[in-house]
Protein backbone atom coordinates (compact mmCIF):
# COMPACT_ATOMS: atom_id res chain seq x y z
CA UNK A 1 0.00 0.00 0.00
CA UNK A 2 1.55 3.28 -0.81
CA UNK A 3 0.67 7.23 -0.61
CA UNK A 4 2.15 10.57 -1.40
CA UNK A 5 2.61 11.06 2.52
CA UNK A 6 6.08 11.96 2.73
CA UNK A 7 5.86 13.37 -0.67
CA UNK A 8 9.47 15.66 -2.12
CA UNK A 9 10.55 15.28 1.17
CA UNK A 10 14.65 13.65 1.41
CA UNK A 11 15.53 11.04 4.09
CA UNK A 12 19.07 9.79 4.79
CA UNK A 13 19.80 6.57 7.05
CA UNK A 14 22.28 6.28 9.15
CA UNK A 15 22.88 2.96 11.48
CA UNK A 16 21.39 -0.26 11.60
CA UNK A 17 17.31 -0.43 11.19
CA UNK A 18 15.07 -3.33 11.83
CA UNK A 19 14.52 -4.21 7.77
CA UNK A 20 17.66 -4.01 5.06
CA UNK A 21 18.34 -0.71 4.14
CA UNK A 22 17.03 -0.75 0.51
CA UNK A 23 13.88 -2.10 1.72
CA UNK A 24 13.61 0.61 3.92
CA UNK A 25 14.50 3.06 1.28
CA UNK A 26 11.84 1.61 -1.51
CA UNK A 27 9.19 2.20 1.80
CA UNK A 28 10.19 5.64 1.68
CA UNK A 29 9.68 5.91 -1.96
CA UNK A 30 6.49 4.72 -1.87
CA UNK A 31 5.19 6.60 0.17
CA UNK A 32 6.55 9.82 -2.24
CA UNK A 33 9.95 10.32 -0.65
CA UNK A 34 13.53 10.30 -1.67
CA UNK A 35 15.90 8.56 -0.20
CA UNK A 36 19.49 9.82 -0.36
CA UNK A 37 23.01 8.63 0.80
CA UNK A 38 24.44 11.73 2.29
CA UNK A 39 23.31 14.77 4.37
CA UNK A 40 23.04 17.86 2.24
CA UNK A 41 21.40 20.77 2.04
CA UNK A 42 18.56 19.66 0.33
CA UNK A 43 18.14 16.88 3.02
CA UNK A 44 14.79 17.13 5.29
CA UNK A 45 15.19 13.87 7.62
CA UNK A 46 18.12 11.66 9.00
CA UNK A 47 16.74 8.54 10.25
CA UNK A 48 18.99 7.70 13.16
CA UNK A 49 19.63 3.69 13.50
CA UNK A 50 21.21 1.83 15.76
CA UNK A 51 25.48 2.19 15.80
CA UNK A 52 24.61 5.59 14.29
CA UNK A 53 27.39 6.80 12.11
CA UNK A 54 29.12 9.70 13.87
CA UNK A 55 29.94 11.66 10.59
CA UNK A 56 26.46 11.89 9.25
CA UNK A 57 24.73 12.82 12.61
CA UNK A 58 27.49 15.19 12.98
CA UNK A 59 26.83 17.08 9.98
CA UNK A 60 22.96 17.19 10.18
CA UNK A 61 23.42 18.33 13.68
CA UNK A 62 25.32 21.76 11.94
CA UNK A 63 23.13 21.52 8.51
CA UNK A 64 21.15 24.70 9.26
CA UNK A 65 20.83 26.20 5.53
CA UNK A 66 18.80 29.75 5.90
CA UNK A 67 15.93 28.50 7.39
CA UNK A 68 16.06 25.17 6.68
CA UNK A 69 17.45 22.34 9.31
CA UNK A 70 17.88 18.91 9.48
CA UNK A 71 15.61 16.55 11.50
CA UNK A 72 16.47 13.80 13.14
CA UNK A 73 14.49 11.08 13.36
CA UNK A 74 13.79 6.95 14.20
CA UNK A 75 12.82 4.38 12.20
CA UNK A 76 9.27 3.88 13.91
CA UNK A 77 8.66 7.69 13.24
CA UNK A 78 9.00 7.62 9.67
CA UNK A 79 6.59 4.35 9.63
CA UNK A 80 3.88 6.25 11.27
CA UNK A 81 4.46 8.80 9.25
CA UNK A 82 3.86 6.57 5.87
CA UNK A 83 0.07 6.66 6.89
CA UNK A 84 -0.53 9.85 8.77
CA UNK A 85 1.49 12.31 7.51
CA UNK A 86 4.57 14.53 8.17
CA UNK A 87 3.60 16.48 11.42
CA UNK A 88 2.80 20.36 10.29
CA UNK A 89 5.59 21.72 12.64
CA UNK A 90 8.31 19.69 10.50
CA UNK A 91 6.96 19.92 6.97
Amino acid sequence: MSSNMLAGKIFVITGTLSVVRREFENLIAEHGGIADQRVTKNTDFLIVGERAGKTKVGRANKSVYGEKVVHATNESTVRSWMYSGIPEALR
